[in-house]
């Protein structure tokens, strides 16, 4: 995730945004970072190259 310029949160959010059926991803934040950090997540639109990465990852 670093390496792309995010953090891992982002990642995972964004990466769950292009699942296909995904609803709605509602994410829990304890500090209000981890709410900008969340909805900076929103925002990322992955290239194909880093969906495939991440699939190759989580075994998917």
């Amino acid at each position: 995730a670093k390496e792309w310029g995010m953090e891992l949160n982002q990642l995972a959010l964004a990466y769950m945004l292009t699942l296909p059926g995904m609803g709605p991803v509602i994410p829990s934040a304890s500090t209000v970072e981890q709410l900008k950090s969340n909805a900076e997540a929103g925002k990322i639109v992955l290239e194909k190259s880093q969906i495939e990465k991440v699939k190759e990852i989580v075994g998917y």
